[in-house]
Order: structure tokens, then sequence, then C-alpha cells
């Protein structure tokens, strides 16, 4: 639709709509874009634990967590959460 076809006194609601439509947009590429960072971030530590730790990378993912709990760090306990979901995910996946 273009604004040929909108009557003159909706072009200012129509504004309105695209302005909300591009925010909308805007702010959904970006959060999109933030969570593909974050699952990134998540299997790197996840891979690096492993690496160096072996079999204790999911134990220690958990002392992570309870040392954020501990702290109230909301936002370290769930890293460290999705870090031994991840952990638990791959080794289930290497067991089959």
């Amino acid at each position: 639709m273009s604004k040929m076809d909108i009557p003159n006194d909706c072009l200012p609601m129509f504004s309105l709509y695209r302005f909300a439509f591009d925010l909308i947009e805007l702010v959904t590429s970006d959060a999109l874009a933030a969570g593909m960072e974050r699952r990134q971030l998540v299997k790197r530590e996840a891979a690096t634990l492993i690496e160096r730790c072996g079999s204790g990378a999911f134990d220690i993912a958990q002392n992570v967590v309870q040392l954020a709990r501990r702290r109230d760090d909301a936002d370290a306990t769930k890293l460290w959460l999705d870090v031994a979901r991840e952990i638990a995910r791959r080794d289930a996946k290497s067991r089959r």
C-alpha cells in the first residue's frame, strides 16, 4: 500500500503505525542479534570448559552458578546455567 492509496486525513495515523512498525522491527532485529551473540558465548564457554576440565566441566559450571547466586548476580547465574545445560547437552550427544 502506498501513500497514494491512503486518504489525506489518515496520513498522520499511517505515519504513526509506520513508525511503530519500524521501531518494533529495529528492536526485534537487535534482540535477535543479541540472542545469537549470547548463544555463541554460551557455546564458546562450554567448549573451553570441556577442553580444559574434561569430565569435570559440568560440575565446575554448576559451582559457578552457585557462586553467582550467592552474589545475587542474576545475569551471571542465567549465563552459567545455560553453559551447564550446553555441557550436559554435548555430553548426552556424545554418549549416543
